[in-house]
């Protein structure tokens, strides 16, 4: 494959996983809004604006699956040759990656066709909408290292699909949420509403991230075979500490600044739609200091009474 193939493969390849993430951050975003939209009307709206963004992104994800099994053909191409249908056969209907990819695309195009039709089933959290999409993920873990020799059995594909479930309930979610529920949750009278979404998001991503870390570092582990020097000389070892370093980052300003100010900031990152580790570490270092409660104050007043009579019995001074 020449190098601008490789090049499109990879953007192409790139174009998936996000999808993927947006799927599952759809189907979570679904349940948040559900369980913190109490106003009928606005429930109904951000329900079929989720059923327009989810149409809108299954049928370019299954183009660009599509165009991942061309390209896979392509690779098998020499200069000169044409695809044909042993080809065809032989590089997508057959072979654990022809199957994962076969697995896919149907159930990403069922996917496509439920909510073309019935315009709701794939905004909820139904068993149909779960079902499919665990079998599209599980889809993707069969065409990439999950299912490759270093693993025994079905672990490799598993922690896959535990990787990528994690990411798409953290980022993903966060990301529906920015694209379909903050423009409806940013008027003034809705700030309560988009306040309890905030918070329950917290909750989410800290499950996806939990997710996310173990099961990235157990298979990174593997796949450097317990030698840690060769994870920051790969790219996969590279983008692993980047995202522990973000990571640890924003758990580092949650402990300095405490977790109300973290959900506030973050808060704050959803409002300006940054939602950047950078924004988060800038908005907690100059925002204004908190006004002290009285429990604070008391004891200040209280040793003041005290440094007064001690004057005072020093000084002589009763009046």
């Amino acid at each position: 494959m020449s190098s601008g193939l490789l090049v499109l493969y990879a953007v192409v390849r790139g174009l998936i996983y996000v999808g993927l993430l947006l799927l599952v951050g759809s189907r979570a975003a679904g349940a948040l809004f559900a369980r913190q939209v109490h106003d009928a009307e606005l429930a109904d709206l951000l329900r079929r604006r989720l059923t327009r963004f989810s149409s809108w992104l299954l049928a370019p994800l299954l183009v660009a699956m599509m165009a991942r099994g061309v390209l896979q053909l392509v690779s098998f191409l020499d200069p000169g040759d044409v695809i044909t249908f042993r080809l065809v056969q032989s590089g997508l209907l057959s072979g654990s990656w022809g199957h994962a990819w076969a697995l896919q695309i149907a159930a990403t195009a069922v996917g496509l066709a439920l909510v073309t039709r019935r315009r709701d089933t794939m905004t909820t959290l139904n068993p149909l909408a779960m079902i499919l999409v665990a079998i599209i993920l599980w889809g993707q873990t069969g065409m990439g290292h999950a299912a490759g020799d270093n693993w025994h059995g079905p672990l490799g594909r598993l922690l896959d699909l535990a990787h990528l479930a994690g990411v798409g309930i953290w980022l993903g979610t966060l990301a529906v949420v920015l694209l379909v529920g903050l423009p409806l949750l940013h008027a003034e009278s809705r700030l309560p509403t988009l306040a309890g979404v905030v918070r329950t998001f917290s909750v989410y991503a800290r499950v996806g991230a939990v997710l996310a870390v173990i099961s990235g570092t157990t298979a990174a582990l593997v796949y450097s075979g317990g030698s840690l020097t060769i994870i920051p000389a790969s790219t996969w070892g590279r983008l692993l500490l980047l995202k522990l370093v973000g990571m640890l980052g924003v758990l580092a300003l949650a402990k300095k600044y405490g977790p109300a100010a973290a959900d506030a900031a973050a808060k704050a990152a959803l409002d300006f739609q940054v939602p950047t580790y950078r924004f988060l570490r800038r908005y907690l270092e100059r925002r204004p200091a908190a006004p002290l409660t009285l429990r604070q104050i008391d004891p200040l007043i209280r040793q003041l009474t005290l440094y007064r009579d001690l004057i005072d019995q020093q000084t002589g001074d009763r009046s």
